[in-house]
């Protein structure tokens, strides 16, 4: 391999690298954010599960600011630890 070959081939390396750890690092700031962001969400949907114990999953997914119910679901678990129903049980 030439000089020059070989020198290409080790910027190309070093470029693509940067890019995949620069992504790596953009995407660990967004799940970060997202993190804080859902806990004023879980927050908010606690309290319409304790107070609204007749409301529908889907209607307390809108009001704490979820788009997708199926979303919110899975946020509130990692969260919480606890389904949406179960939380409810213990609580009720």
């Amino acid at each position: 391999m030439s000089k020059a070959k070989f020198q290409y081939s080790t910027v190309v390396s070093c470029a693509t690298n940067f890019k995949q750890g620069s992504i790596q690092s953009q995407k660990l700031r967004q799940r970060s954010r997202t993190i804080t962001d859902h806990s004023y969400q879980i927050q908010k949907s606690k309290e319409l599960l304790l107070h609204n114990p007749q409301m529908q999953i889907k209607e307390i997914a809108y009001l704490a600011g979820f788009e997708d119910a199926n979303y919110f679901c899975t946020v509130f678990k990692k969260q919480e630890l606890l389904g949406l129903n179960q939380f409810r049980r213990i609580h009720s």
